[in-house]
């Protein structure tokens, strides 16, 4: 049976993210004759070319495309598997949240949570939609929870984003039929969590730990 090592897999898709051999060594602090003899022994392992000459840099292959696709979510898988054997309160959460919910929804509530578990490793990305749920389809994260303040007019823009703008007058409603819209929040994961992200999920929707920003537990598909 051919393998490819996890280590070959980093380097190839620092080369298939990058676009360049000398940009993935210098990323990965190897040689360019590393990375190269790296991606040319998964292109023999697997019988097929990956890359491709594309000007001054490389271009994946349609092999290399659903390779990359095929790495990203072993790789996701690799690492979550770690943190799913570790204790759920000496675990790992990565959080991504639209660019709204970074600002308003989730502070208040990971504050509370890093005071309470003060040992679980987090860390928070903001990102478009499309790309958190890319990522979470990778494994890449843990959890996903999915410019009138600039002078540029109206919009419709969900009040948790603009309740002090609203407060110290800068922003102001209108009466519009129809609105304001029921739009709820939605904290999202993968049909097995890792242990700490089980426990965020049970400090969100804990009221007496985030008050009033608890969310309500709901079984969704």
């Amino acid at each position: 049976m051919h393998r490819v090592s996890a280590g070959r897999m980093e380097t190839f898709l620092a080369v298939a993210r990058l676009g360049s051999i000398r940009r993935a060594a210098a990323q990965l602090h190897v040689t360019e004759a590393a990375v190269s003899a790296a991606v040319a022994h998964v292109e023999k392992q697997l019988g097929a070319k990956l890359i491709t000459r594309s000007g001054r840099g490389i271009a994946l292959t349609e092999a290399g495309r659903v390779y990359a696709e095929y790495c990203r979510g072993i790789l996701g898988l690799m690492k979550e598997a770690h943190a799913a054997v570790r204790q759920a309160e000496a675990g790992r959460l990565r959080i991504g949240v639209v660019a709204t919910a970074g600002e308003s929804v989730v502070l208040r509530p990971l504050a509370s949570f890093r005071h309470r578990y003060p040992d679980v490793e987090l860390s928070l990305s903001i990102q478009p939609r499309d790309v958190l749920f890319l990522e979470l389809q990778h494994h890449e994260t843990d959890l996903v929870i999915a410019a009138a303040r600039e002078g540029l007019g109206i919009t419709l823009i969900h009040s948790d984003a603009v309740g002090e703008h609203l407060e110290s007058g800068a922003l102001h409603t209108i009466d519009v039929p129809g609105t304001p819209l029921d739009r709820a929040w939605h904290a999202v994961t993968t049909p097995t969590p890792t242990p700490a992200t089980r426990l965020f999920l049970a400090h969100l929707i804990d009221p007496l730990e985030t008050g009033t920003d608890a969310f309500h537990a709901t079984i969704g598909p």
